[in-house]
């Protein structure tokens, strides 16, 4: 009895014995397996973290930027606001030097319309006219005036190449300003928005450097051509020549009726009557002495003969001209707003082209920068 007593309490404590150390096994796997799950969990999190979707680090202006997800869709935003706002913005810091330019240019055409206008209607410019009448050439004469003393004297052809040279400057400057200013926005949106990671995780992130994106995109922009190819001879206003400014306003209604009123003149006149006005006049111009009085001299001549030609139709003639000028003028002023309206879209033009260029090679250089960062190909930076 005694013995199997003893057998039997040597058994309950080795069951004991064995359930504790089972109890103490399970207390170890499990630790093991939580040890495991932490591990794994941290692991996870640190591949989350290096995944090109949920963190990749922006070099802005110099500064780095770890952003999340959340924050990568912002920045997209704001470039695509930036882009889609590109067009005013150029164009605003653009207006106040291009009417500037162009008032000036008015200006300067508008006080030669009025000399032009002057010499038009003197005597010396209608009996200029009547001569070159009977001739049959005034055609010619007219736009070769217009040309001589209007155009040539308004400055036009060369502020026009003086404008486009500094339209193209001024452009650059402002598409280098708005490159810049975007990182500098850029720059100030998401500083609050850096996460901080340890050394280690910021070494295996993927990194997008917009410094560098940029800065190749305002080089392709300086090195575009001067003009498109378009307009590249003689630039973008190479075909408003002073001969084609002049034939537009001689083919104008106004020009074109005082051309008819000298005509008709002639021909009331007689072709007789008419050749030795001219020529008494022509010879009065050339036998008066030279200088103030020569003036005088050829007008008192040239009066007496046409007088002697034509009577009273002279004094009509002037009077008809008169009635001319303020048509004349209206048209010289219509003229110019046509002008400054096609010099406006030919500078819309160039500039639209200019934008298109950029626009193509931040898309470009987007492109190559995912490449470079080993992102995924449909990975977006402008959206």
């Amino acid at each position: 009895m005694s013995m199997e007593v003893d057998a039997q309490q040597n058994l309950g404590s080795w069951h004991r014995k064995g359930s504790l150390l089972f109890t103490k096994s399970r207390v170890i796997l499990a630790f093991l397996l939580m040890l495991c799950l932490f591990l794994a969990t941290n692991t996870l999190y640190r591949m989350s973290l290096q995944s090109d979707i949920e963190m990749v680090r922006f070099i802005i202006n110099g500064d780095t930027f770890n952003l999340d997800a959340e924050a990568q869709e912002q920045l997209r935003s704001e470039l695509q606001t930036r882009l889609a706002n590109y067009e005013q913005d150029i164009d605003q810091q653009m207006l106040l030097w291009k009417v500037d330019a162009l008032d000036e240019m008015e200006s300067n055409f508008q006080s030669a319309s009025e000399y032009y206008l002057d010499w038009y209607f003197s005597f010396i410019g209608s009996y200029t006219r009547l001569i070159v009448a009977v001739s049959g050439d005034l055609e010619p004469w007219m736009e070769s005036q217009l040309q001589q003393r209007l155009v040539e004297r308004s400055g036009l052809e060369s502020s026009l190449a003086t404008l486009q040279e500094e339209y193209l400057t001024r452009l650059g400057e402002a598409e280098q300003m708005w490159l810049s200013e975007t990182l500098d926005r850029l720059q100030q949106r998401f500083t609050s928005s850096d996460l901080q990671v340890d050394e280690a995780e910021a070494s295996q992130l993927k990194t997008v450097n917009l410094d560098r994106l940029i800065s190749i995109v305002g080089q392709d922009q300086l090195l575009l051509p001067r003009w498109t190819v378009d307009s590249a001879v003689g630039g973008v206003f190479g075909y408003l020549t002073g001969v084609t400014v002049a034939k537009r306003m001689a083919s104008r209604p106004a020009f074109q009726a005082s051309k008819a009123i000298v005509t008709r003149f002639v021909a009331r006149m007689g072709a007789h009557a008419a050749r030795s006005a001219t020529s008494g006049g022509i010879a009065a111009a050339t036998t008066s002495p030279s200088g103030p009085g020569a003036l005088v001299t050829g007008a008192t001549v040239v009066t007496s003969t046409l007088a002697i030609a034509a009577g009273t139709e002279i004094a009509l003639l002037k009077i008809q001209e008169a009635y001319q000028r303020p048509e004349m003028e209206a048209e010289l002023r219509s003229t110019w707003e046509e002008l400054k309206l096609e010099i406006d879209q030919q500078l819309q033009t160039e500039k639209q082209s200019r934008t298109e260029a950029m626009f193509e090679s931040l898309d470009r250089q987007a492109t190559q920068t995912v490449l470079e960062s080993e992102l995924p190909k449909t990975y977006r930076i402008f959206g």
